[in-house]
């Protein structure tokens, strides 16, 4: 189980509550539906100009990326 993910369990207290596996994969639709989310958010109100939409783009994907990264997901999720 990615290290991070691990601490967390420990620290909700349930890493042995469940298989590491199913904590994993819970975990992991977790993450997924935070990084849908953020694509799916509603932004017109942030976004006057074509730069405004640039710059709310760049942070989504810098935000996105981050996520995977830190939660080892590239490889399951895709790089967006």
């Amino acid at each position: 189980m990615n290290e991070r993910l691990k601490k967390l369990a420990e620290q909700a207290q349930v890493e042995h509550c469940v298989s590491h596996v199913r904590l994993q994969e819970f975990a992991d639709l977790i993450i997924k539906d935070v990084i849908d989310e953020i694509a799916n958010a509603q932004t017109q109100h942030c976004a006057f100009t074509t730069y405004d939409l640039g710059i709310t783009s760049c942070t989504e994907a810098k935000i996105t990326n981050h996520l995977l990264r830190t939660f080892n997901l590239k490889q399951q999720f895709g790089v967006f």
